[in-house]
């Protein structure tokens, strides 16, 4: 009896769902983007950079966040244009979290830094 639950329990893997992907909660990934935006000063940092690349590059990582780190790490003093289709369908995509929408409305607004509304949304999803 225990294979159909083991077969259950992975149903989510096989159609390609991550548990990340529906929800609203702050994954490690999110929280770490969601800092980087909150403090970041025209670009993110070398170490900030280093970061993303860890989550672009994450196996774990959605593709809603490795979409969100890929733009991050391309943002220089605003988001790339080149980048601002794919936040377009994170923030629509119903396969987007909350905080995956927040994060790339905030990323998508973003010009020189995050504004105050932003500051104060990221503020919360990390627990500031």
């Amino acid at each position: 009896m225990r294979t159909p639950i083991k077969l259950l329990a992975l149903l989510p893997l096989l159609w390609g769902i991550s548990a990340t992907s529906h929800g609203g909660e702050t994954t490690n990934a999110t929280e770490t983007m969601a800092e980087i935006i909150l403090h970041m000063d025209h670009y993110p940092s070398e170490a900030d950079k280093e970061r993303l690349r860890e989550i672009a590059e994450s196996t774990s990582a959605t593709s809603a966040e490795r979409v969100l780190a890929n733009s991050l790490l391309n943002v220089n003093h605003k988001v790339r244009q080149e980048d601002k289709p794919m936040l377009r369908r994170v923030m629509t995509s119903s396969m987007s979290s909350e905080t995956e929408r927040q994060l790339a409305k905030a990323l998508f607004r973003l010009k020189h830094h995050a504004s105050e509304q932003d500051k104060e949304t990221l503020s919360q999803l990390i627990g500031e």
